[in-house]
């Protein structure tokens, strides 16, 4: 991987979705496709994820959730969460259930099992869930709540640059991760998220 100096300084908006993760430019690097190629660049960090603001409201969380249960939340007994933004009815679309776990909108997707995408061989195809919402929502945006979220994991130890790219059916995902050794290291990502007409969602790594 090549680590260059230029950093392309162009902010997109996003919709007012997620947790305040912001929307940046891109890495160090001369590989990622040029900014007008981007639908939009995303900046993802550790400090700021889903895990963090489960912490935050005091449950003892060690690790990124694993499995997102699906159920329909109930305002007087479960907690929302900032982290994904809203579903299409306005309402978070993650929440915290009575002892502490977080959980999907039942009325948006079912279970979900996190796919960490810095792990995936190249040529891998890893399953996410179902999107059950009907109609569905627009693709472009359910990829990027599911990244917010670390659904779909961009990084392993510090954070995530990100240029996402329509593609049918999805959308292709470039950009690098960073995390420590005994040094930062900087890798590559370079990943497609599909959902196809019957909601199923698919991770594959290139």
């Amino acid at each position: 991987m090549r680590h260059g100096t230029r950093v392309i300084g162009l902010w997109f908006a996003l919709l007012g979705l997620g947790c305040g993760h912001k929307v940046a430019a891109m890495p160090k690097t001369g590989d990622l496709a040029p900014k007008e190629a981007c639908m939009t660049t995303l900046h993802i960090e550790s400090h700021r994820s889903l895990l963090e603001e489960v912490r935050s409201l005091g449950v003892p969380a060690r690790d990124f959730p694993k499995d997102f249960p699906a159920q329909t939340p109930k305002a007087t007994e479960h907690r929302p969460l900032k982290a994904g933004g809203v579903g299409p009815g306005g309402e978070a679309l993650f929440w915290l259930d009575a002892e502490g776990t977080p959980f999907v909108d039942a009325r948006v997707f079912g279970p979900l099992k996190a796919v960490s995408v810095p792990s995936l061989d190249a040529g891998v195809t890893a399953t996410v869930g179902q999107v059950v919402a009907k109609p569905m929502p627009a693709l472009a945006v359910l990829v990027r709540q599911l990244i917010e979220t670390d659904v779909i994991g961009t990084y392993v130890h510090l954070e995530s640059s990100l240029c996402l790219k329509d593609i049918p059916g999805g959308v292709h995902v470039t950009g690098t991760h960073t995390y420590m050794t005994n040094t930062e290291n900087i890798d590559p990502l370079d990943f497609k998220v599909t959902i196809d007409p019957t909601g199923l969602i698919e991770v594959s790594s290139e």
